[in-house]
C-alpha cells in the first residue's frame, strides 16, 4: 500500500490549502491513500473554503502548529499517540512518505516519520524563514542543522532561491546543485460567478488577490490611493479578491477617493477565469501573483519582505516573491502607485517580451517531485531525536491551551 501523509494547513484561504487540495487529489486519482492532518482541533464546527478538504477537519491536531522542541515530553508522546491514531496501521513493506510544510510541521514530521519507517519530505512555502521582528512562529535557524541534514538526503521540496533564503549565512546554493521544485496550486477554473460578471468596466481596473494579513496590504491600498488621486479624471476600480479581515482600517482610509470605486469580492475558490478579463493589472505575490501571469493578465509583484514591488512580473522580474538578483538589467524597488504608473500609463512593458515561463500543472509537479524522492539517499535516515526536541519549552503556549480547556468544560457544566 501507498501512504502519503501531508501536515499542511486546511482552513482558511491561501497557496498552501489550495496546493493541498489539488495535490491530494492528484495522489488519490494515482493510487495513494492520502491522509491530511492540520492543526484545527478535530471536533471543530469551521468549514474549509475549499470543499475537498472538508473530510480531513476530523484528523486535526492542533500540535501540529507548536514546535515539538518546546514541549515537555509527556505532550510530545500525546501528540504523536493522536498522530498515530489517525495515520492508522502502516506496514514495514508500504511505501510511505510524509510531507511538511513550515517550521513546527517539519520537526513533527521526522518525528512521525520515525515512527512508521517513512520517508519524511520538507517543502519550503514559506514566503521567509526568519522573524524579521515579527511574533512568527519560526525556528529555522534554531534547527539549521536538521535542514541541512534533509538538504544533504535529498528530502527537500525547494528552489535555489529559498534554499537561499532558507541557509542564509550558512550555507549557499547554485542553480544544478539538486533538482528545484516550485509549487503549484490550480486554483484558477472556467465557472460561472455572477459577482465578477456584474463588474463594470472602468477606465482602469486594478485588483488584488491575496490575504489581507500580508504586511504589504496597506502599502498596497495606499499605492491605489495615490495612483487614483494622480489621475483625478478617471474612473479607477479596486478589486479585491480575499476576504478583509485585517489591515480593514487602511482600507478604509482609501474610500474617500471620489474616483475610486472599492469591489470587495470576498474569498473565491476556485477563482474564475473570468476575472481576468475584468482587469487591466493585477497587483499580487507568490502564487496568485504566478497563476495569474499564467493566464496572460498584467501582474504587479509584491515583495513580502521589501512590502513594495519589483515591478511587472515576467517583464521586470521572473521572481513573484522577493527581489530577482539574477534579473537583467537593474532590480526594480518601487513603490506601488510608480508600479502602477508604469503599468497603465507610462506601458513600459510594450516595448519588452514577457519572458514569463507558465507554471507547472498538478500533474507534472507532483512527478517531479516523485523524481526529487527518487533520487533522495535509498537508506532511510532520521535526525537525532535528542537534537530535534531540544528546546525551551513554551509556557505561553501550555497555558492559553489550558485556559481554552477550562472555558469549554465551563460551558459544557
Amino acid at each position: 500500500m501507498k501512504h502519503y501523509i501531508l501536515l499542511s494547513l486546511i482552513t482558511g484561504s491561501g497557496g498552501v490549502q489550495c496546493y493541498v487540495a489539488s495535490k491530494a487529489k492528484y495522489l488519490e486519482s494515482i493510487g495513494w491513500y492520502v491522509t491530511v492532518i492540520s492543526n484545527n482541533e478535530p471536533n471543530t464546527k469551521e468549514k474549509c473554503l475549499i470543499d475537498s478538504l472538508n473530510k480531513y477537519l476530523p484528523n486535526g491536531n492542533p500540535y501540529v502548529g507548536i514546535h515539538p522542541c518546546y514541549l515537555p515530553h509527556h505532550l510530545v508522546n500525546k501528540a504523536m499517540r493522536r498522530f498515530l491514531e489517525v495515520i492508522g496501521p502502516v506496514k514495514e513493506e508500504d511505501e510511505t512518505i510524509v510531507e511538511s510544510w513550515d517550521s513546527p510541521s517539519a520537526l513533527w514530521g521526522e518525528l512521525i516519520a520515525s515512527r512508521i519507517h517513512g520517508r519524511h519530505i520538507f517543502w519550503t512555502a514559506n514566503e521567509q524563514f526568519r522573524k524579521y521582528g515579527e511574533p512568527v512562529n519560526m525556528c529555522y535557524e534554531e534547527k539549521i542543522d536538521f535542514y541541512k541534514f534533509k538538504m544533504d538526503r535529498g528530502e527537500i521540496f525547494t528552489t535555489v532561491k529559498a534554499a537561499n533564503r532558507l541557509f542564509e549565512g550558512y550555507w549557499t546554493y547554485k542553480e544544478g546543485d539538486f533538482i528545484e521544485s516550485n509549487m503549484t496550486e490550480d486554483p484558477i477554473q472556467d465557472i460561472y460567478c455572477s459577482s465578477i460578471n456584474n463588474i463594470e468596466k472602468k477606465d482602469w481596473n486594478i485588483g488584488y488577490i491575496g490575504r489581507s494579513i500580508k504586511p504589504y496590504v496597506p502599502n498596497i491600498y495606499d499605492g491605489v490611493k495615490k495612483f487614483a488621486i494622480a489621475h483625478p479624471d478617471k474612473d479607477i476600480q479596486f478589486i479585491i479578491v480575499g476576504s478583509v479581515t485585517s489591515n480593514r482600517e487602511f482600507l478604509e482610509g482609501i474610500k474617500e477617493v471620489p474616483n475610486l470605486t472599492i469591489t470587495e469580492l470576498g474569498d473565491l475558490y476556485p477563482l474564475p477565469r473570468s476575472l481576468y478579463s475584468k482587469v487591466d493589472v493585477i497587483i499580487a505575490g507568490s502564487g496568485s501573483a504566478r497563476h495569474s501571469a499564467d493566464e496572460g493578465v498584467l501582474v504587479i509583484t509584491a515583495d513580502s519582505l521589501e512590502l513594495n514591488s519589483h515591478g511587472l512580473l515576467g517583464y521586470d522580474t521572473n521572481e513573484s516573491i522577493h527581489k530577482d538578483d539574477e534579473t537583467d538589467g537593474p532590480i526594480l524597488s518601487i513603490q506601488f502607485d510608480e508600479a502602477l504608473e508604469r503599468a497603465l500609463v507610462v506601458k513600459t512593458w510594450q516595448n519588452q517580451s514577457c519572458k514569463w515561463k507558465k507554471t507547472l500543472g498538478v500533474a507534472e509537479c507532483t512527478q517531479l517531485q516523485f523524481d526529487i524522492i527518487r533520487n533522495a539517499d535509498p537508506i532511510l535516515q532520521y535526525y537525532d531525536m535528542n537534537k530535534l526536541l531540544d528546546g525551551r519549552t513554551d509556557y505561553l503556549f501550555l497555558l492559553k491551551r489550558f485556559l481554552l480547556k477550562l472555558i469549554i468544560r465551563l460551558r459544557i457544566v
